[in-house]
């Protein structure tokens, strides 16, 4: 079942510049909040907002205050790929020239020269054991345990040498199984010993991912979104409800409701039906490509045109 729901997207420009201070030469001091930056990643963890960017690193909101860190700050680039936060609250950055780790206030880094296989980072993710797992061009899944770092090449029998494809997006589950999704093989899983390719068939590009607290896992794909509970599948797209088959981005709310973001807006599923969100606003399109769930309800999605957030 489905639903169409126009809401208003609202723009929360916080409206820095009003509260901006004028030097003693009355220079307004810029407004430092990535609305209007090009958004590629979101992450959202204990009330902060982590906003990741293609140009202008990264961005941390916490009690309505927008902090920014570059390159000059510490950062290997000011492109961020990827986001996520560990289980001791340090927030981990993939770029295309590495890793980052921002723990307080410091910054640490790691490359080749430390023991990635390749700089080229697509996506990150961590488990319950506190492991950094990050995907990459070559279609590989890197795993680092805070000393080590081990490397998978997924699906090497289709991938080759040096390796075709990237690991777009990657999830950990209830049970210890990695879900890593490329866009050359398709879905893969790492269940600890031993690699699953092609699983439910899905052997082209899987754009995200997502896993639940009750255990279900959510991987969004060009042909729709799929969900797999106790090892069963479910298909949605368009003919179920959704607002469009091209899924970009997937998130679980507080209440277990689905978020998904595609090319053509939102689709929230309860558990039973589909509502579907248009964005009323002409200077930011329905491609939505980040997406995450805060506490309070709110979603915060992103794409090349900014920043947003959804108040259903």
């Amino acid at each position: 079942m489905m639903f169409n729901r126009i809401i208003k997207i609202s723009l929360v420009l916080l409206l820095t510049v009003l509260v901006s201070c004028f030097t003693g030469d009355d220079d307004l001091e810029e407004s430092n909040d990535p609305f209007d930056k090009s958004v590629q990643a979101i992450e959202i963890k204990d009330n902060v907002v982590w906003v990741g960017t293609a140009g202008n690193g990264l961005y941390k909101f916490e009690n309505d205050i927008w902090n920014n860190y570059t390159s000059e700050d510490g950062l290997l680039s000011d492109e961020i790929t990827s986001l996520v936060v560990d289980n001791d609250g340090s927030v981990w950055m993939g770029t295309k020239m590495g890793v980052a780790k921002l723990e307080g206030e410091n910054i640490t880094t790691y490359t080749t020269d430390d023991g990635l296989y390749v700089d080229d980072i697509r996506s990150i993710t961590c488990d319950d054991e506190n492991n950094i797992w990050i995907g990459t061009s070559r279609n590989r899944v890197i795993k680092f345990d805070g000393t080590n770092f081990t490397t998978h090449h997924v699906n090497a029998e289709f991938s080759g040498e040096p390796g075709m494809g990237h690991i777009h997006t990657l999830a950990c589950d209830n049970d210890g199984n990695v879900w890593a999704g490329s866009c050359m093989t398709g879905l893969s899983r790492f269940d600890g010993t031993n690699w699953s390719d092609y699983v439910n068939d899905l052997n082209v590009f899987v754009t995200s991912s997502a896993c639940s607290s009750g255990g279900e896992v959510w991987i969004g794909h060009i042909s729709g979104a799929y969900s797999c509970y106790n090892n069963e599948w479910t298909h949605y797209s368009e003919e179920t409800g959704m607002s469009d088959n091209t899924v970009l981005s997937v998130d679980i709310d507080g209440d277990e409701n689905v978020w998904v973001g595609t090319k053509n807006g939102i689709s929230e599923f309860d558990g039973s039906s589909w509502f579907n969100y248009a964005i009323e606003d002409t200077l930011f399109n329905d491609y939505v490509s980040s997406l995450a769930c805060a506490r309070d309800g709110k979603v915060w999605i992103g794409n090349s045109y900014g920043l947003k957030i959804v108040t259903p």
